[in-house]
């Protein structure tokens, strides 16, 4: 039986005398991401482990596909495709990555294969996933930190290709780089028809993650809404008591009495919260938004909000500042905020707090949506580059057309020609010719699905000390310092060579364009030995680029040129190179002025010559 969906009808469930579940109902489905919020000890995890065959209801029905179920052991689960990845992560420590993996949860035995026959299936099956995982499958596990330990327990639930997958508060303990590699690979597995229900306690994780969300309170199933149709402060009230409760409180309390009675239950929210009076005061920073003001404790009364943003942050305060006067509830949306160590895209939501009529403060809820933003651009990027590519590939298809019949008449003309000046002009022709040719071979590089041509092992020293001497002489025109720094003799890559020349003098020339004439331009090159990846930096004494524009200049058509001539490709393709090599881009502005293109490229077999 091909699971679509299960379906809990008033289920109670008891441990012991004490009452976990009463008369909750919940419907999950395959081909969505469903997730469960509420306080602790409410029974999100009981429902898991009822819908996972571990537990089965005192009372109420449970339906698969429509069709009630007397009882769903866990075999009968599994037999569904029914997997369950736990809080506590049940691996074995003794075992390697690819050995839990691949570890048979029947019988807690290995299939009957050879290990080497073993470790293929694992290598293809991490081989043939959307996204890569950096994982040593030869590593123990008890070597591993908590975010990898949950990775694998996840993998290996995926391993099995189930039909819905459930997950217990595990997402929160994956750091930044493996959740967003786990969102994507959960995102690409629900198109493909597999459901997932995740039990969490980041409101963010939901808005950017969830189809639906079911809100649990007292042991009950609140609420079920689609995700995008439920307001983020709606969603915590609902789904946090303790919220709802202080609000009502406060309606019969002073503000000191709120803090005096409620600080801890504000402090230990999921969010990032900040408390002030009608005064504009500061009165709670609590742990999470302590995070990005590490300096926002509370010294004295009279501490202003103004202080704890910061100078750099006053433009923010000037756009919220008439809300916060008028006691209005209001979202502002892409806010960068200034700390210490960085700055941060936010959405920022005020939630006016009122004794009777009467405003004596205001909750500030500021969300951090840096990493979902740039996973969105990266998302944005990619799709434009795979337009600009199909493009491309039409156009040089179109053009190697009458450069086929240039090629052929000018070996025509050398057949029938005698007159030795003629020829060797004729030789000069050709060779344009086919140099036009392998240009608009990168151009078919760009189309969607266009494998690496051409791909060999060369050194890239060489390779740009080439390119620099041959624009040593535009370089000394312009008056411009051109250096290179590579620390080794050699340094072996296999790609492309062609585009990684091509790269690299793209990226020179786009340093020569911001100076102008006179300042410096460096090209450095090193090993990092513990990545096995090389850097390549190109950076100049220009005047660098605004923060907006740095966010845009990869994608097709963006220029920070002016001129009719300037059509903005030069960066794109340079990306598109990049990533058929595996590699990143990025750019930065100096400390001290100027920009800096970063490039990172695989070693070529791990060695160093």
């Amino acid at each position: 039986m091909k699971l679509e969906t299960i379906t809990l009808q008033k289920v109670s469930y008891d441990y012991g005398t004490y009452p976990v579940l009463r008369d909750t109902s919940l419907k999950v489905c395959c081909g969505e991401i469903h997730a469960v919020v509420g306080e602790h000890g409410t029974g999100k995890s009981t429902i898991a482990h009822i819908l996972s065959g571990f537990y089965n209801p005192k009372s109420g029905s449970l339906s698969i596909n429509g069709q009630e179920e007397l009882k769903l052991s866990r075999r009968k689960a599994r037999e569904l495709g029914i997997y369950y990845v736990s809080q506590q992560n049940p691996l074995i420590e003794e075992f390697t990555v690819w050995e839990n993996i691949i570890l048979d949860e029947k019988s807690s035995v290995f299939p009957l294969q050879t290990r080497k026959g073993q470790l293929k299936k694992v290598q293809y099956f991490l081989g043939s996933l959307a996204v890569d995982f950096d994982l040593d499958l030869e590593k123990p596990i008890k070597q591993l930190g908590l975010s990898d330990l949950v990775l694998v327990d996840i993998l290996k639930s995926l391993y099995k290709n189930p039909s819905l997958l459930i997950i217990d508060e595990a997402l929160e303990k994956l750091n930044a780089a493996s959740l967003l590699k786990i969102h994507t690979l959960l995102r690409q597995r629900k198109e493909k028809g597999m459901g997932v229900l995740f039990i969490t306690h980041r409101i963010d994780d939901i808005f950017f993650f969830a189809d639906k969300v079911s809100i649990i309170r007292n042991g009950t199933v609140f609420a079920t809404e689609d995700a995008d149709k439920i307001d983020r402060i709606a969603l915590i009230k609902l789904a946090y008591t303790q919220i709802t409760e202080s609000l009502q409180k406060l309606t019969r309390q002073s503000f000191t009495e709120l803090l005096k009675f409620n600080e801890t239950i504000l402090n230990d929210l999921p969010v990032n919260l900040i408390l002030i009076n009608t005064n504009e005061e500061v009165k709670l920073v609590n742990k999470q938004a302590a995070q990005l003001f590490p300096e926002g404790k509370i010294l004295e009364d009279s501490t202003e909000l103004s202080a704890l943003l910061g100078s750099k942050n006053s433009d923010i305060l000037n756009q919220i500042r008439p809300a916060l006067q008028k006691g209005k509830e209001k979202k502002y949306f892409n806010m960068r905020l200034y700390t210490e160590k960085m700055a941060t895209l936010n959405n920022i939501t005020l939630f006016p707090i009122r004794e009777g009529n009467k405003l004596i403060g205001t909750i500030l809820i500021i969300e951090d949506i840096t990493s979902y933003e740039e996973l969105r651009k990266k998302m944005q990027l990619s799709e434009n580059l795979a337009s600009v590519g199909i493009l491309a590939s039409g156009v040089a298809h179109e053009i190697n057309n009458p450069l086929e019949i240039i090629h052929y008449y000018l070996e025509n003309i050398r057949f029938n020609n005698q007159n030795e000046a003629i020829a060797s002009s004729l030789i000069s022709i050709e060779e344009e010719v086919e140099d036009i040719s392998k240009i608009i071979g990168n151009l078919v590089a760009l189309s969607p699905g266009k494998e690496n041509e051409a791909v060999q092992v060369f050194d890239l020293v060489k390779s740009i000390k080439d390119i620099c001497n041959l624009i040593d002489y535009e370089a000394r025109k312009r008056k411009i310092s051109l250096n290179i720094d590579t620390g080794k003799s050699e340094i072996l890559i296999n790609a492309n060579k062609l585009e990684i020349k091509q790269l690299v003098l793209n990226l020179i020339k786009n340093s020569f364009e911001a100076l102008k004439e006179e300042g410096k331009v460096l090209v450095k090159c090193r090993v990092e030995k513990e990545d096995n990846l090389v850097l390549i930096k190109i950076s100049d004494s220009g005047p660098g680029l605004p923060e907006e524009e740095l966010q845009s200049i990869f994608l097709p058509f963006f220029s920070s040129k002016t001129g009719d001539s300037n059509l903005g490709m030069g960066l794109s393709i340079c990306h598109s190179i990049i990533e058929k090599h595996q590699g990143s881009i990025k750019a930065e502005n100096e400390k001290n002025g100027g920009l800096c293109m970063s490039i990172e490229l695989p070693l070529y077999s791990n060695t160093i010559s």
